[in-house]
């Protein structure tokens, strides 16, 4: 969100609340067959992607806005694989190389279902997820219903985080100053985290979140990161 647009400001831009399931994705309750086949593929690849030999899934789901009532134009379908991480030796190696895979899939692919961006995620099956709705793909049903309740939600400290979170997206895109950048990132992510855990979906730091993404400062951030980290491993053509 560019500064002079925060006059602009409405929560419902990134937050809606609609009286049925995104109907593109979901009939009777249930996702749509050649919806359901068409992820089933695309977790396939992107497992077969990770390069990990007998990597145990125990579930694919989708959560997050499109699996609620809350979908919008901007909601992605976040597709996750579970695993059980701790069952894996060096857990840790593989959770960053779950990190790096994930993102070096999503940046290599663009791949949409009826319109809406997929996202690819391996998800600790041991750690809690938060969302207002959890469909089992891989079992086609529903590990956590959606709810159709409107939640009281403060647009001023929303607005106000929103504000603060702007200006160092900011700053952070005037500078060359990679770490700094990979800061503020890491910032912003730890903050959704801990809005999740304590507040949910509806949480002040989960709604900044999405009205920054929806406005497409948080893709920005991401790629003067990239664009930054690209400098650095890059020798300038010598001028004889």
């Amino acid at each position: 969100m560019r500064l002079s647009e925060l006059a602009d400001y409405s929560l419902s831009q990134a937050v809606v609340f609609r009286d049925s399931l995104n109907p593109r994705l979901f009939e009777d309750f249930k996702l749509l067959p050649e919806v359901r086949n068409q992820l089933l593929k695309i977790a396939q690849d992107f497992q077969d992607f990770l390069g990990i030999d007998n990597l145990e899934v125990s579930d694919i789901t989708i959560s997050g806005s499109n699996a609620a009532y809350t979908y919008t134009p901007h909601s992605d379908i976040d597709l996750h694989l579970l695993v059980d991480i701790a069952e894996l030796d060096h857990s840790e190696v593989y959770r960053e190389l779950f990190d790096a895979k994930k993102f070096q899939y999503n940046n290599m692919h663009d791949i949409t279902i009826a319109g809406y961006d997929v996202e690819l995620y391996v998800q600790d099956s041991r750690q809690e997820h938060h969302s207002l709705g959890i469909y089992s793909v891989l079992h086609d049903t529903w590990v956590s219903e959606p709810k159709q309740i409107k939640p009281d939600v403060d647009d001023l400290s929303v607005r106000s985080k929103v504000q603060k979170l702007s200006d160092k997206i900011v700053r952070s895109l005037e500078t060359t100053d990679r770490a700094q950048a990979e800061k503020v990132w890491q910032s912003i992510k730890d903050m959704r985290k801990t809005g999740l855990g304590s507040g949910g979906e509806f949480s002040t730091e989960n709604l900044a979140f999405k009205v920054l993404r929806t406005q497409g400062l948080l893709k920005d951030l991401l790629a003067h990161i990239h664009k930054l980290r690209d400098q650095e491993l890059s020798l300038p053509e010598q001028v004889s």
